[in-house]
């Protein structure tokens, strides 16, 4: 597994498989799974002003964001990575990523996921 440092170098930008309101969606849903409330109220507040989504914002915080009928398929897909590697890591199997596969993420990709959930962790 390549250092995280690799996720920044000049040989992964562009393209990033993650742009800022990606990585501000997995940081807030890893908070929240993990009933953090500082660090969900904190990156809530960078993801209102990333996405403009109140709905989106306040159905994370309270963990119901599979409810919402509006979410993208890569927002739902990324949702529930996140979701489960920061609440049941060890429970981590390969088709847990198959729905991020099927939107076009190759390894590189799934790894800058990981990489990102695991910051926010």
């Amino acid at each position: 597994v390549p250092p995280l440092s690799a996720l920044s170098g000049p040989s992964v930008v562009p393209p990033r498989a993650l742009t800022g309101p990606g990585r501000g969606l997995i940081a807030c849903v890893a908070a929240a799974a993990q009933d953090c409330f500082y660090c969900t109220a904190s990156h809530a507040e960078f993801l209102l002003v990333e996405q403009g989504d109140p709905a989106l914002v306040e159905a994370i915080k309270a963990r119901r964001w599979r409810e919402l009928e509006h979410l993208t398929e890569r927002q739902r897909a990324l949702c529930t990575v996140a979701e489960k590697m920061s609440a049941t890591p060890t429970r981590m199997v390969a088709e847990d990523w198959q729905p991020l596969r099927a939107l076009g993420f190759a390894d590189r990709a799934c790894l800058e996921v990981a990489h990102n959930v695991g910051i926010f962790n």
